[in-house]
């Protein structure tokens, strides 16, 4: 809340303006590099999100977006679908072997599996009750 303008931040629409970068309010929807979010979320710009690799079983949290594995017999342990509802993890392997996940998800056919192929990714997101496979692979 700007103290001279009340709501109205610098830059018009009510915001506040950081270093000269947008960050808005409006109608419950967030912009940022806009003072007109059109959604939930209004990203005008880039966006960086955690990737890192590893060559031994990990555990995934919510500091975890994508993960590169780059030793084979490897598990990922994913925490439980119900705790952290629409949460999305890319794990990639691109060892030359095949890897696990600690937990069954839902693959874009239908039927439980666990596992993570060499030379491939696989998109999981949880909705609140599974992990689902959210990517096609070819």
């Amino acid at each position: 809340r700007d103290r001279d303008n009340g709501d109205r931040g610098e830059t018009g629409p009510p915001g506040v303006d950081i270093a000269s970068e947008n960050l808005s309010f409006s109608n419950g929807n967030v912009g940022i590099g806009t003072s007109d979010p059109s959604s939930t979320l209004h990203l005008a710009g880039s966006i960086a999100l955690p990737i890192r690799r590893t060559t031994s079983n990990t555990t995934l949290d919510e500091n975890d977006y994508t993960i590169i594995m780059t030793n084979k017999n490897l598990t990922i342990n994913l925490p439980n679908a119900s705790d952290c509802p629409g949460r999305i993890y890319i794990l990639k392997n691109i060892s030359k072997g095949n890897n696990t996940t600690n937990i069954d998800y839902i693959c874009n056919k239908g039927f439980l599996q666990n596992s993570l192929n060499k030379n491939k990714a696989v998109w999981l997101q949880s909705d609140g009750v599974d992990w689902q496979q959210i990517n096609i692979q070819h």
